[in-house]
């Protein structure tokens, strides 16, 4: 790639704050940070796909336990007709985690909307066919147990891919 084309796709190149080797680093830590100090302010319920793999998750922050209601038993969960903001993390499909992912969720929750993070495996982990089923089956999870809730599906880079992806084969947006 040219070094002009290089500095237009690379913001971390033109970041003025930060050395270039510090950027993404110091956005993943800010994250980790904001996304811890959430959970310490806001219930949270983490939902696992599986357990050989605890990436593929979905974790679910809320204001109040009357917004949020989870039946062990049937292995689902109620969002009482709360707004859903549902995020999918960035990274390259190569970084990031669900874990870091609820850090606007004081904010949402302060608006009576749940939050939801998407976590999924990593390549080289795993192929983007199956990285995207990941995604799907905690979609459609969610989806199922949304009832009347409205449902907003977005990601950061990767995973505004990812979200662009799970919305252009959805029928009725």
């Amino acid at each position: 790639m040219n070094p002009e084309s290089q500095k237009q796709y690379s913001p971390s190149i033109w970041n003025k704050r930060l050395p270039v080797d510090q950027v993404v680093p110091a956005h993943g830590e800010f994250l980790a940070k904001k996304s811890d100090q959430a959970r310490q302010k806001l219930p949270t319920y983490t939902f696992k796909f599986s357990e050989s793999d605890p990436e593929q998750s979905i974790e679910i922050a809320f204001l109040n336990p009357n917004s949020f209601s989870v039946s062990d038993l049937k292995n689902s969960f109620n969002f009482n007709g709360r707004k859903i903001f549902v995020y999918l993390h960035g990274g390259y499909w190569q970084w990031g985690s669900f874990k870091d992912s609820i850090f606007m969720s004081e904010n949402f929750c302060s608006k009576n909307i749940i939050t939801v993070a998407i976590g999924y495996t990593i390549a080289p982990n795993a192929s983007m066919s199956e990285i995207f089923n990941q995604v799907e089956r905690a979609i459609a999870k969610i989806l199922e147990n949304s009832g009347n809730s409205e449902v907003y599906i977005c990601g950061h880079s990767a995973g505004g891919h990812l979200a662009t992806m799970h919305n252009s084969r959805v029928r009725n947006i």
